[in-house]
């Protein structure tokens, strides 16, 4: 399996997660709502992919030995990597390739209201917010 991405989810005190507006000028998913991530460069971990994604894509600087990772996704020979964090510096400041950033709670992801955002959120399979949900409910 070819460790091919990394998606990280931070988790703030309240329990809200940081998800991006993927922007108009990023080719796939645009308008759509995501987690910070992407590829893994060669040479990196996914631990490291994911550290710089979050730095890259929200200026939000997280340590890997902060990571949890909670759940593998495998599209065919590509596997994508998710990890939570509870720790980061910084505030988020977006870079090109979003457009907007908002902290929802993972029930807000899977029944957005039209008052918050009226985007799709990205593709994400049920078990990666139920175990962000779970998550939440055993550690916060």
């Amino acid at each position: 399996m070819n460790k091919y991405a990394s998606v990280i989810i931070c988790i703030d005190k309240e329990g809200s997660v940081l998800i991006l507006k993927r922007s108009p000028a990023v080719g796939t998913y645009s308008n759509h709502w995501c987690f910070p991530g992407g590829r893994i460069d060669p040479g990196e971990t996914p631990e490291s992919a994911a550290v710089r994604e979050l730095k890259e894509e929200t200026s939000l600087v997280a340590k890997e030995k902060n990571l949890v990772y909670f759940h593998s996704l495998n599209k065919g020979e590509k596997e994508i990597c998710f990890f939570l964090t509870q720790k980061w510096s910084g505030s988020v400041e977006i870079d090109w390739e979003s457009s907007d950033f908002l902290w929802v709670t993972p029930s807000e992801i899977r029944n957005p209201s039209k008052e918050l955002y009226e985007e799709d959120f990205l593709p994400t399979p049920p078990i990666v917010l139920d175990l962000i949900e779970l998550w939440i409910d055993q550690n916060l």
